[in-house]
């Protein structure tokens, strides 16, 4: 919960690990054939796969709700979601298919509304606790507008950078961006 508002401050990059939940974003019916398959996927110590918890099971279904609309795969929604959340986060992933590879690169040109991505936020919400989370985030205001922070000392906000948006596929000819 650190992290991120630290990085947003001091202007660094993010490389982060398990956007995709470690393998544990898949509906009951993916699973099942994975299983039937013989598949494994990704495991823990010992042979052991990583089991989904509630909040893993509420994104699973928010994601392929999303997944629908957009005629994309839940992985592919995921990783679009990390990419349209922070500024310079540069998510790590891993896979073991070619498959997975292009529902990767797919996530690069994949934009999601901005109902779309309310939706996710709210499956499984992240608590930053404090000081990241003051009343009055939880009402939508900015800090600058809580009367706690403004008589606890003088601050010039900045306004906070944007995530890089993705550009669709089909402005892109012979490998470059096209206006």
């Amino acid at each position: 919960r650190e992290i991120i508002p630290m990085c947003k401050h001091e202007n660094m990059a993010l490389h982060i690990f398990g956007a995709l939940g470690s393998g544990r974003f898949k509906t009951e019916k993916q699973i099942q054939e994975m299983e039937s398959a013989g598949e494994k996927g990704r495991l823990i110590t010992a042979g052991t796969r990583f089991g989904q918890s509630e909040g893993d099971r509420a994104a699973v279904s928010v994601l392929e709700e999303v997944a629908r609309e957009t005629g994309s795969s839940i992985t592919c929604v995921a990783l679009a979601w990390v990419l349209h959340k922070e500024p310079y986060v540069f998510p790590i992933v891993g896979g073991r298919k070619i498959e997975q590879l292009k529902e990767n690169i797919d996530a690069l040109s994949l934009i999601l509304s901005q109902d779309q991505m309310e939706r996710i936020n709210k499956a499984v919400p992240l608590y930053l606790g404090w000081p990241y989370a003051t009343p009055s985030v939880h009402f939508g205001m900015h800090p600058r507008d809580n009367t706690l922070v403004q008589a606890s000392g003088h601050y010039q906000w900045q306004e906070e950078q944007k995530p890089i948006p993705p550009f669709p596929r089909d402005k892109i000819v012979d490998g470059h961006q096209q206006q």
